[in-house]
């Protein structure tokens, strides 16, 4: 049985390393009641108990693809407990309130033998000299979690951070992201398992790169829209991708 518990600490710590600082983490809301917990930040830690189960795993896929949903809000200092691990050509794992056992995420596992990222014309592209400063701030705040989530918890801060640059803009989304809140709602991450099981980041004869770009931008109501961004790690080949879903709202959705 695998308990997991947050505080401030854990958000401040998160925050400190992808700067995300979004409201919903630290303050109380109108449309979450109460701080909730970085989605990604758990994720991480339900990924790092699939990677130490990872030899339950066939061997003869080449890629891992690991989808996560974020059902409702994990809050602060309150237990939930993992479903236990079972092995299957499709792995389900949920993540639930200790207490009253409702699910606040859904993980899915499946292997399969090749992966394609198909990036589009317009992309922005990053090289390995952005990459030092995160590795550093990871191997600081996470000593818990396996190095291999670095790459995955990278290509979250990439996304993150890039959501205005011009390269990946659609319609009006400059406009959309003014004053509005960004509420995580799913991803869907496929690596290459030779690349994580093999590759140190200090292996100087590998120079990673990354590539990110919008999918989609979807209006729902007025206030309310979902973007989807992937960030794809390349060395010869794209070795490992990361979709995030986010949902925006607009306007000032916290209480200060």
């Amino acid at each position: 049985m695998s308990i997991f518990r947050y505080s401030i600490s854990d958000a401040l710590r998160w925050a400190s390393f992808c700067n995300d600082y979004n409201p919903v983490h630290f303050f109380y809301t109108s449309k979450n009641e109460k701080p909730i917990v970085h989605g990604m930040r758990v994720a991480l830690d339900i990924k790092n108990h699939i990677l130490s189960n990872a030899k339950t795993f066939s061997d003869a896929k080449a890629y891992l693809n690991v989808s996560v949903k974020f059902v409702n809000p994990v809050y602060y200092n309150c237990d939930y407990i993992l479903s236990p691990f079972s092995v299957s050509d499709r792995i389900k794992l949920k993540l639930n309130n200790y207490d009253n056992l409702n699910t606040v995420i859904e993980t899915t596992v499946t292997t399969c033998d090749n992966h394609k990222a198909s990036a589009p014309a317009n992309v922005l592209l990053i090289n390995g000299l952005y990459f030092s400063k995160y590795f550093e701030s990871f191997l600081v705040n996470f000593r818990q979690i396996k190095d291999e989530l670095f790459w995955d918890s990278l290509l979250f801060c990439v996304v993150i951070s890039s959501l205005k640059n011009q390269l990946i803009l659609v319609d009006s989304l400059e406009d959309i992201l003014v004053n509005s809140t960004l509420i995580h709602t799913h991803q869907h991450l496929t690596y290459k398992k030779s690349f994580i099981d093999t590759y140190k980041y200090s292996d100087e004869n590998i120079t990673p790169y990354i590539k990110v770009w919008c999918n989609s931008l979807i209006k729902y109501t007025d206030n309310e829209f979902l973007i989807s961004i992937t960030a794809c790690l390349y060395t010869t080949e794209p070795v490992m991708s990361s979709e995030i879903i986010l949902k925006v709202i607009k306007g000032d959705c916290y209480e200060r």
